[in-house]
């Protein structure tokens, strides 16, 4: 049975190009056609996840439940969401539709732990407000990591860095001030690895100086789960 693909994006725009993107050059294929049928539903009015979390805005709940029944209708056989902080929601969405949903926060901790094994890895959560105060990662890491997460003044920095990019705003200001946040953390707290816990992160790496420290990228994590989902071999790295 051909597996169909489906992907609720809009959240932002720009995370979901990079999932397909991703997606795409990670497929071992030996023609065009071997390529995965994918459906996307990108809708950028889906509501502020953050505001969601926090009260101070409307609930994206129905709208992500629409959005994946609607893929459902059109074929798709389950559902992936590159957005970290939608999947707050996750076990109210899973109940209300009728597809499986891929959990990016799952995959990519338990990618983390795998490559750990029995080490304890220090690492720096850069990720939405929403996401850092639910302990969403906190949860799925629980005593496999230790994760450190910036304190109000730099979490602001992150959130604001994180919406420019959403709004096609990001230039070498915003990198720096990345880049200085995350040289803090090396040199004062020792971190072996950052998580790039909202999808517009991962967006940053070629634009910082990562030495010495390993990016996690979940957006590639859930594109390569994506891909063995599908049946499909992954193209050797």
């Amino acid at each position: 049975m051909k597996i169909v693909l489906g992907v609720l994006g809009g959240m932002g725009p720009a995370a979901t190009i990079d999932f397909f993107d991703k997606m795409v050059l990670n497929t071992s294929v030996d023609k065009e056609e071997d390529h995965i049928h994918v459906i996307i539903n990108n809708n950028p009015q889906i509501p502020s996840r953050v505001k969601g979390i926090s009260g101070a805005g409307e609930s994206p709940l129905p709208f992500i439940i629409e959005g994946i029944r609607l893929l459902e209708l059109v074929g798709a056989s389950f559902v992936v969401m590159p957005c970290n902080t939608a999947h707050y929601w996750y076990d109210q969405i899973t109940e209300q539709v009728n597809v499986p949903v891929l959990h990016i926060i799952k995959e990519t901790a338990r990618e983390i732990k795998d490559a750990a094994g029995t080490t304890l890895p220090k690492v720096l959560l850069l990720a939405t407000e929403g996401t850092v105060k639910a302990g969403l990662y906190k949860k799925e890491l629980d005593k496999r990591a230790v994760i450190l997460t910036p304190n109000q003044r730099e979490q602001r920095v992150v959130d604001n860095t994180i919406e420019r990019i959403k709004r096609g705003l990001c230039d070498t200001s915003d990198y720096k001030l990345i880049q200085d946040l995350i040289e803090h953390y090396k040199e004062n707290h020792m971190i072996d690895m950052i998580i790039g816990g909202c999808t517009e992160i991962p967006l940053m790496y070629p634009h910082l100086d990562l030495t010495g420290i390993n990016p996690v990228d979940p957006t590639l994590i859930l594109a390569r789960a994506a891909i063995k989902k599908c049946g499909k071999k992954l193209k050797s790295q």
